[in-house]
């Protein structure tokens, strides 16, 4: 089981930073791996740009182990949406750095998201 050790300050309502260490090891057949991810960040979220629409980014640079392999990237992550509506379209965008291990320069992805706002049902036992 992963160990998380996740650190946030908040500065406002809209904007935090962040720590995170995760420690994994493979219990697997395989080697005997351990593997760690080290990650800085700060968040600005909902952030108006007009009555309707606003806008959550993220960036974070983050060291990675994996294998005896590791490398130093940076991401950045952009939410725009509209106020009230649960439709919203993500952007994710990672750089390696530097490393040893083998990845694009870059990785990117677009995301359509949607969002629950919390209204569904928690349930004890659940039905099946």
């Amino acid at each position: 089981m992963p160990e998380k050790f996740p650190q946030v300050k908040f500065f406002s309502e809209h904007a935090r930073v962040s720590f995170l260490y995760l420690h994994g090891r493979n219990l697997g057949n395989g080697p005997n791996a351990i593997n760690q991810f080290v990650a800085l960040g700060s968040h600005f979220t909902k952030i108006s740009l007009s009555e309707k629409l606003f806008f959550n980014a993220s960036q974070q640079a983050f060291f990675l182990k994996m294998n005896e392999k590791e490398g130093y990237f940076a991401s950045t992550s952009i939410v725009l949406g509209k106020k009230d509506f649960p439709l919203a379209l993500g952007f994710i965008i990672s750089r390696k750095i530097v490393s040893e291990i083998e990845v694009d320069n870059w990785i990117w992805n677009i995301s359509l998201i949607y969002s629950f706002n919390n209204q569904f049902v928690r349930r004890a036992n659940p039905l099946l």
